[in-house]
């Protein structure tokens, strides 16, 4: 574990390639600002001070950058940015002590419209990791984590945080989640790390894959259940691999494929879950109900009756029928199965996919799935919007840099967000 905490640390400080002119223009700006120093006051100059530490900071020109900070706190000793990077450039020295004191005093002044939450937690869990605190760290990457699910960075420290202290099955469950969000997100070099990380672990743990792929599938269904359909189908599709015969996978699968407006891949996930388990009511109708809306009207009837004749009280599908009758036009067949639903169901109909309208995605924007990840292909940006539009939706994990994500300043000191300037440099 040592050997591994001397490599991550020292890794991720000089294995990062990053394009100096994402901040050229911003780093103008700020020259501009500083020429007219004299005629700024308040905020203005604030921004100017908070981005000039960080063009030194990038440049490594830390005794700068640190001057820079603390005059942006003596203008406004109430925000936390410079604390926040005041305290990065402590921790990125080794100077825990230090970094501990500033990170604390960004705490207490991050108020709940602070925008940059999670990269003060993500920074805070880096220290305790550092310092060998694991059980603080855990804390600091969880509440990271809450505010951006999908932060791989703290989901892999988290990963070996759990690690150190023997708990193989979140520790595993942890980094599976990381190399996701790193395959999502670009990171090719730590997408990497965290397969060999995953392989260690394997090895150490021993872990039972099944149980493995349940937990993990588990974790999906959360991620669906929030809407985070890109981590839930990453998530799914890891279940997938370490269990190819877990039905319900597929099923989830082809719901969250559908409500994404795949149809196709809905379809075949589907037909995936029922050939695992043809008992399968739900994918079943499910498959039917797509065959439907592709107007494959007697494919979708043989299903619908194979289910009523294994389950004659199945609600969904005499809704299902009915509907179907409907669009055939045969009104007396249909309300046969009305009146049927009707009966078991008076208050409400069950949820049928032929009534329910899906977004258009072309299926081509969908995420690289795992085979051809294990097949060696290349990993692909997938997402119909960038990370960036969804980190805006989701939270902002602020500007990475040698291993740390600093802060860019807000906007005012009302609490207002500040998103334009935010970046992730990936490796």
């Amino acid at each position: 574990m040592k050997i591994f905490i001397f490599y991550i640390s020292i890794g991720l400080i000089f294995e990062i390639v990053f394009s100096p002119f994402l901040f050229c223009d911003n780093y103008q700006k700020t020259q501009k600002l500083l020429e007219t120093e004299e005629q700024l006051s308040g905020e203005a100059l604030y921004k100017s001070y908070v981005g000039y530490g960080l063009k030194n900071f990038e440049e490594e020109n830390f005794e700068e950058a640190k001057k820079y900070f603390w005059k942006a706190l003596n203008i406004d000793p109430t925000q936390p940015d410079a604390y926040v990077n005041l305290g990065i450039i402590h921790l990125y020295q080794q100077d825990y002590e230090t970094a501990l004191r500033l990170f604390s005093e960004a705490e207490k002044l991050a108020a709940d419209t602070y925008s940059k939450k999670e990269v003060l937690y993500y920074n805070l869990g880096l220290l305790y990791f550092k310092t060998n605190e694991y059980n603080k760290a855990k804390e600091y990457f969880l509440k990271a984590i809450e505010i951006y699910p999908d932060f791989g960075e703290a989901l892999y420290y988290l990963g070996y945080c759990y690690d150190v202290v023997g708990e193989g099955e979140p520790a595993l469950i942890n980094i599976i989640k990381a190399k996701n969000a790193f395959s999502r997100n670009n990171q090719s070099q730590l997408y990497q790390k965290a397969c060999e990380a995953i392989e260690s672990l394997k090895a150490k743990y021993n872990q039972d894959t099944t149980i493995l792929a349940q937990k993990i599938l588990e974790q999906a269904e959360i991620a669906h259940g929030e809407n985070r359909l890109e981590q839930a189908i990453s998530l799914l599709e890891e279940s997938i691999f370490l269990n190819p015969e877990n039905s319900k996978a597929y099923y989830i699968l082809g719901n969250i494929y559908f409500e994404k407006g795949a149809t196709y891949l809905a379809l075949e996930n589907f037909k995936k879950a029922v050939l695992i388990t043809p008992t399968f009511f739900d994918a079943n109708l499910s498959m039917g109900e797509i065959l439907v809306k592709l107007k494959r009207y007697d494919e979708a009837l043989d299903i619908f009756n194979k289910v009523l004749n294994q389950d004659k009280n199945n609600i969904r599908a005499n809704y299902d029928l009915g509907l179907l009758y409907s669009k055939l036009e045969k009104p007396k067949e249909a309300e046969k199965y009305f009146l049927q639903v009707r009966k078991f169901s008076p208050d409400s109909p069950p949820k049928s996919l032929i009534n329910v309208e899906s977004p258009t995605l072309k299926e081509q924007k969908l995420v690289t799935t795992y085979t051809d990840i294990k097949m060696g292909k290349a990993i692909q940006k997938s997402k119909s919007k960038s990370f960036y539009a969804t980190s805006q939706m989701q939270k902002n994990k602020g500007i990475f840099h040698k291993g740390y994500y600093i802060a860019e300043p807000n906007l005012s000191s009302k609490g207002k967000r500040i998103n334009k300037f935010q970046k992730t440099l990936d490796y």
